[in-house]
Formats: structure tokens, sequence, C-alpha cells
């Protein structure tokens, strides 16, 4: 999958490589799945990429979670929510966001 001029087919998290596919994946408003078993992240095919690179990172929270043994049941799925549009903005606008300006 390429986000932003990267091409991106796994990720490392907590010394585990989990896989991304890009997929059709059924539901309506599904964006993504993390599947915990085999250690993939799906991300739901033709989305715009600001969508794609912020459902990596909600997913990627999930496998954070999951690697870690945090259990947040039922509250899990909120308190990703508050976390991965701040925190994905935050990555882009640090580290991927082309510079308009010359650095003094």
């Amino acid at each position: 999958m390429k986000i932003y001029g990267m091409d991106i087919k796994s990720v490392l998290i907590g010394g585990y490589e989990w896989a991304i596919e890009e997929c059709e994946l059924s539901g309506e408003g599904n964006e993504g799945c993390c599947n915990t078993e085999r250690f993939v992240i799906q991300i739901q095919k033709g989305m715009r990429e600001e969508t794609v690179f912020a459902t990596l990172i909600h997913e990627m929270i999930h496998a954070v979670f999951h690697t870690t043994g945090g259990d947040f049941g039922e509250d899990e799925e909120k308190i990703i929510k508050h976390l991965d549009m701040l925190l994905s903005k935050a990555i882009y606008d640090n580290f991927l966001k082309k510079k308009t300006r010359k650095d003094k």
C-alpha cells in the first residue's frame, strides 16, 4: 500500500510484524480491521490517502493494545477514536508534510 509516497507492507509493533493488506471489507463504514490472530491490519480499498493513513494509525493503536495486553472492553473503540485523528495529524504535520518554506 502506498501512503504519502511510502510503500508500506508491514509495521513492527512490540517486536511483532503486522502485515498490511488493502481489501474489500464488508459492512457500511468499515474502514479497517485489526486481525489479532493473524497479525494483519486490513484497510478498505478506495479511500482517500488521508483516510487510509488515519485508519492505519487507528488499527495500529488496536495492535498496540493487543500487543501490550491492554483490555479496555467496550470502551476500546471510544478510546482509540479519541487518539487516532489527533495522532495521525501530529505524525503527518511533524514527519510527513512537505515543507512549503525553507528552514532558517
